[in-house]
């Protein structure tokens, strides 16, 4: 499955993601069986896959609000609030528990279980092009080089965001819209 996200729009990737979930432990589809790749193609949706130190000491939350696209529940801290894990990660846990492993959005989370995540340079370039002018003007060179230095690991930076959605479909991928 591929599913693409142009905003964090509360998170709604993250939340599509547990068909992970349905697909293991009502149809039977253990890991490896069901691929996930998510597309974020936004200059707010792609922070989610940035580092904690990203966040804490560039202009990430301003730049997603600014956009209007923060959850109310998110204030500003030192850490990216899409990142770590709210659970054990213990791939034991009970699949109902809303505190285990399996009902776990966080990016740490799914990438464990496997999730793939592509970063659109375009919406990289914007992006940077969005905080030099928070900070005031700069080189959105420097902010480019500062966000591909401090992206998540397992993130890959792909050509076009929306055009891996269509890649993966030819491939097979079946599309599911972030809701």
């Amino acid at each position: 499955m591929i599913m693409g996200a142009p905003y964090i729009h509360n998170g709604s990737c993250l939340k599509s993601a547990h068909m992970l979930t349905a697909y293991e432990f009502a149809y039977g589809e253990g890991p490896g069986t069901v691929n996930l790749a998510i597309s974020l193609y936004g200059p707010s949706s792609i922070m989610m896959l940035m580092d904690d130190a990203y966040w804490g000491q560039s202009k990430a939350f301003e730049l997603c609000t600014a956009l209007h696209d923060l959850p109310d529940t998110v204030i500003r801290g030192p850490r990216n609030p899409f990142y770590h894990a709210h659970s054990s990660m213990n791939p034991h846990d009970d699949p109902e528990d809303p505190e285990g492993f399996y009902l776990d959005l966080s990016v740490e989370a799914l990438t464990r279980r496997g999730a793939h995540w592509f970063i659109c340079a375009q919406a990289v370039h914007t992006a940077s092009r969005m905080v030099a002018q928070l900070n005031g003007g700069g080189d959105p060179a420097t902010y480019i080089a500062e966000m591909r230095a401090h992206l998540l690991p397992k993130a890959i930076i792909v050509p076009s965001g929306e055009q891996s959605l269509v890649v993966a479909q030819e491939l097979h991928f079946a599309y599911v819209a972030a809701t």
